[in-house]
């Protein structure tokens, strides 16, 4: 599903609501190319994970049930074996499971899925895995936290929040991406008064063409740059 030679992306959003859904839309649309003849398409997320997830899917159109909440361990964490089982349920039913989406700090314990595992899963299944770092994210910074995220690497996208650890104002929710393209095949349109020539017009990439809105408020880029501890 992915083309991890193409360039990564940082699309800023307003807030991990419109994370979630910006990126969620994307992923059902790499499904959606391949052809499913209407096959209901199903996502998984943890009975801990944040309630935007089921707000996304009822946008996309996918419907609130095709979220399927999977049983948490006695940490609060996503039970890998419960994952795999309402996978494979689904697809006996002849439904077509299409995302994983992982918790990196959930809202209501900060508890962190094992994201490793979780991202097993995802690739034995060729599912789209979005960690939901929204919380949690600023940990990979600290070189004693750091750890606890092992495995967020692989995900395919994560949305992070850097007013939640980082001090910095709203909004300045960010989505990462791991294939720019994905966003663009989504979110890109061939209309005459938005087409731009970046070669002439230097403005470097549209970031209009990476996700759904178009005119926005200004949203000042605060670069943070950190002195690594170790050497």
């Amino acid at each position: 599903m992915t083309r991890d030679t193409a360039p990564a992306a940082e699309e800023r959003q307003r807030d991990a609501d419109r994370s979630q859904l910006t990126i969620l839309a994307a992923a059902r649309d790499e499904f959606a190319e391949l052809g499913l003849g209407g096959a209901r398409m199903t996502m998984y997320a943890s009975t801990e994970a944040h309630a935007t997830n089921v707000e996304a899917a009822d946008l996309l159109g996918i419907g609130e049930s095709a979220v399927r909440a999977v049983a948490t361990d006695e940490r609060l964490r996503m039970r890998v074996d419960a994952l795999e089982a309402a996978i494979a349920a689904d697809m006996a039913d002849g439904a077509v499971p299409f995302a994983v989406v992982a918790s990196a700090g959930t809202t209501g314990t900060g508890a962190i899925d094992p994201l490793a595992d979780i991202a097993d899963v995802a690739q034995r299944h060729a599912m789209w895995l979005h960690v939901d770092a929204a919380y949690g994210g600023a940990a990979a910074f600290a070189p004693d936290l750091a750890p606890l995220l092992a495995g967020i690497e692989r995900a395919h996208s994560i949305s992070f929040d850097p007013h939640k650890w980082l001090y910095t104002p709203q909004s300045s929710a960010c989505l990462l991406v791991r294939d720019a393209a994905v966003l663009a095949r989504s979110y890109d349109v061939e209309a005459a008064y938005v087409r731009e020539d970046a070669a002439l017009s230097g403005m470097g990439t549209n970031i209009g063409a990476l996700g759904p809105q178009w005119s926005r408020s200004f949203m000042a880029r605060i670069r943070y740059d950190f002195d690594p501890p170790i050497r």
